[in-house]
């Protein structure tokens, strides 16, 4: 059961639920409770974040010509 419970706190990370939101549904009376033990995987979340601007710009130049 506790394993579901980290699944699903993950998931919702995952699917860019705020972490405020995310915390309260896990019973969390701090957000930084949630922050902190799953700080690994919202590094990864902060990695992919960094690269979208990237990966919107090549889209537009490769989309440039079809204007």
């Amino acid at each position: 059961m506790h394993s579901l419970r980290h699944t699903n706190i993950t998931m919702q990370i995952a699917a860019g639920v705020p972490p405020v939101t995310v915390a309260g549904r896990a019973g969390h009376a701090r957000t930084s409770t949630t922050t902190d033990i799953y700080s690994h995987f919202l590094k990864n979340s902060d990695k992919t974040a960094a690269k979208m601007p990237e990966n919107i710009f090549e889209q537009s130049e490769e989309t440039k010509g079809d204007l």
